[in-house]
């Protein structure tokens, strides 16, 4: 795990956060009355097991890490990322879990209007091929708010913020405040020859 950076506030506590088992590293950012919380994944040749929170067996999927690769165009465009591919035989597409919590920090007044930002890219539109599909969760609540599915990027060269807005966090009438814990299911598709990517994931709100 890595701890939170941060350049205004080089005092605050350090928190910590997991994808998975992948590590990753935090920034924060504060911007007048909004702030911003950020995850990049980060450090090459992580450890990547299905044993802790994966789908098991049949979640035959391979996570390559590219961090730093300034000659690389997607590193150009997406930034640290996280890339994956099926292993060989897979004949169907595969997919994995990505965890991602986020606890809303004392200051937390409301979401701002995009309140979520995920950085992805794929390498085909044709969902039976790339995608991803995004589940929101509140801790402590079984069911997901909201379920995000089919997401691409209309090219395979270059990546795309896709939004999770407020208003689709209050979906059931859900309220947020300081101290809840948002929980996000990340989840990348693949077929054999094929790759997905995940950038940064960041959080935005009111304080």
């Amino acid at each position: 795990m890595s701890d939170r950076y941060n350049d205004d506030y080089p005092t605050r506590p350090a928190i910590k956060a997991h994808i998975e088992d992948l590590t990753i590293h935090q920034r924060i950012t504060p911007l007048a009355h909004n702030r911003s919380v950020g995850y990049i994944p980060n450090y090459p040749n992580t450890v990547f097991s299905n044993l802790l929170r994966g789908d098991g067996a049949d979640s035959n999927t391979n996570i390559n890490i590219t961090v730093h690769a300034p000659t690389s165009v997607v590193t150009t465009l997406l930034g640290q990322y996280y890339s994956f591919a099926c292993q060989a035989g897979e004949e169907v597409q595969n997919h994995y879990n990505i965890y991602v919590s986020f606890k809303l920090p004392a200051d937390f007044i409301s979401w701002a209007s995009n309140a979520v930002a995920i950085r992805i890219m794929t390498n085909d539109t044709n969902t039976a091929v790339t995608k991803f599909k995004i589940n929101i969760y509140k801790s402590g609540n079984n069911t997901a708010i909201l379920t995000i599915d089919d997401l691409t990027t209309a090219d395979p060269a270059v990546s795309e913020l896709k939004y999770i807005t407020s208003t689709q966090l209050a979906t059931g009438s859900t309220t947020w405040a300081a101290g809840d814990t948002l929980e996000l299911t990340i989840i990348p598709y693949t077929v054999i020859g094929e790759t997905v990517s995940l950038g940064s994931t960041t959080f935005y709100y009111q304080a």
